[in-house]
């Protein structure tokens, strides 16, 4: 096909970025922007969807600009998304109230209604969702249909954030992916179809959703309207990507059972891929289907991964920062130097990032952040190097709870800001006991979905065939067997102390405690 550049959209809860690459997957241009979360209440989020396809068209224009590329080259666009985020929309595909972020909490109790016609253990079956937790989306539908019931009769669909700006872009008609649907909460996963069951139980028709596709199939073209807003020339093809995390493993060449990948974001996960359909024994880890290949995939949060380490920073790091600032360094590669004087374990000391609750597989609301076996022989040093060992624990956590789900992990790709460190990539292949390798680019989100548009519009075969030519692994990291036998005696801490402080209720007082001396 004519044609040189593919155009991935990462669309996310913060900002957007839109991203240009080559065939070979080197990234030749970038651009992004910003917009904000509303909380109208307590536990509720809403975003402005219109305000947020104005930053990604400019962000396209800015792209193409920062590229310096013919447009008319442009081969395809493909969308990474947020996952669980909706916004309802009329007959005319006008917004009919503001979008209800993933994070809003305002529909768990409607997961009680589903009981009489399904169990949690049913829930989980089907969906592979815990049952009654958060950003799914069926809770916050019945929710509008209980509290706002002129907004839910008018609406059409309840669009998911990747039909949404499909549509945004040029697309007639609502399509998403089989993980974007897995996110409304009544999807059955190892059929990668909508469940019967599910829809009777929460009262849905089909018709107020999005069409499931498969992921990488050509849906629309950019019209002119969209065309003039973004420079990308009318006409060209528009194709069904990701929900992030998924577009993001993809970009990272996760295609295989055995394989997983880890970003260390402000928020963290491990993603492992799975050949067949897997459950938690414990019901705690999220399923979902894997876009492109159409395997599986299990995944647990790490809810303040990199932030724990900025927290550091923000809280211990003033003189870094000031230092920073004369020396025109990164404060973190400061920090990242009186790490490196420490050795592996920290001396003893072992830290739980539970600064935002815990998550999956724990899944404890009143989880804290511990700093366990703190004594006077302790340096900065040594509290830093077990900051950024807890979180590496954080997402070993989740990686034996993929394990005993059955799932044998040889291999993690990793990615986020915490691969910006060399030292933290070898901590991370250290924890987890396997290699641990980058690739290319940070931005794999906007990689796969780049992908995705690639093989719409019939660029590649198939996803193998994009991962071999756009992702590229840039440095291997060999976990070191005597380093992965001090944090085998580290994490069995990690893990008795987590258990200890929940079984006695500690984390329970300590958060009644902050919540009654105002902690916020």
């Amino acid at each position: 096909m004519a044609g040189k550049y593919l155009i991935g959209i990462d669309e996310g809860t913060m900002s957007s970025r839109a991203c240009i690459f080559d065939l070979e997957g080197n990234l030749l241009g970038s651009s992004a922007g910003e917009y904000g979360v509303t909380s109208p209440r307590p536990g509720w989020y809403e975003q402005d969807v219109e305000a947020m396809a104005k930053v990604i068209y400019a962000a396209c224009q800015g792209a193409i600009r920062e590229a310096g590329i013919d447009p008319n080259e442009i081969i395809a666009v493909g969308l990474s998304s947020q996952g669980a985020a909706f916004v309802p929309v009329d007959e005319n595909d006008e917004v009919v109230r503001p979008c209800i972020g993933w994070q809003d909490v305002r529909g768990v109790p409607y997961f009680e209604e589903l009981k009489p016609e399904v169990t949690p253990d049913e829930y989980y079956a089907i969906s592979g969702i815990p049952f009654g937790t958060s950003p799914w989306s069926v809770s916050k539908i019945l929710w509008i249909r209980d509290n706002e019931p002129d907004n839910y009769d008018r609406t059409a669909c309840f669009a998911l954030h990747q039909d949404y700006f499909l549509n945004a872009l040029g697309v007639e008609g609502h399509y998403a992916d089989i993980a974007s649907a897995s996110r409304y909460g009544i999807f059955d996963i190892d059929n990668h179809q909508y469940s019967d069951k599910l829809l009777d139980a929460s009262d849905l028709s089909k018709e107020t959703l999005a069409e499931v596709v498969k992921g990488g199939t050509q849906v629309g073209t950019v019209n002119a309207h969209v065309s003039e807003l973004t420079s990308i020339p009318e006409g060209t093809p528009i194709c069904v990507g990701a929900m992030d995390v998924n577009a993001s493993i993809l970009g990272l060449g996760v295609i295989e059972p055995g394989m997983a990948g880890t970003i260390l974001g402000t928020y963290g996960t491990c993603i492992a891929l799975s050949g067949e359909p897997v459950r938690d024994p414990n019901g705690a880890m999220v399923v979902m289907g894997n876009v492109g290949t159409r395997k599986w995939t299990m995944e647990g949060s790490s809810l303040a991964a990199a932030s724990s380490y900025r927290w550091f920073r923000d809280t211990f790091g003033g003189l870094e920062v000031a230092m920073g600032t004369v020396l025109k360094e990164d404060p973190f590669e400061l920090i990242n130097r009186q790490i490196a004087t420490s050795r592996a374990g920290a001396r003893g000391l072992v830290f739980i990032p539970h600064l935002a609750s815990a998550g999956a597989p724990r899944n404890n609301a009143n989880a804290r952040g511990v700093l366990l076996g703190l004594t006077l022989a302790h340096t900065k040093a040594d509290i830093a190097r077990a900051v950024m060992e807890g979180i590496s624990m954080e997402i070993r956590d989740i990686i034996a709870a993929e394990e005993r789900a059955g799932i044998d992990i040889k291999e993690v790709r990793i990615t986020g800001g915490g691969t910006k460190s060399p030292m933290w990539n070898q901590i991370q292949a250290d924890v987890y006991g396997v290699p641990a390798r980058t690739v290319q680019t940070s931005e794999t989100g906007s990689l796969g979905a780049a992908m995705l548009a690639g093989v719409g519009a019939g660029v590649f075969d198939d996803v193998e065939e994009a991962v071999g030519e756009m992702v590229h692994v840039t440095s291997v990291y060999e976990p070191n067997p005597d380093n992965t036998a001090i944090y085998d005696e580290v994490y069995e801490v990690y893990d008795t102390a987590f258990k200890g402080l929940s079984e006695s209720d500690t984390y329970e007082k300590v958060s009644a405690l902050q919540a009654k001396l105002g902690l916020e």
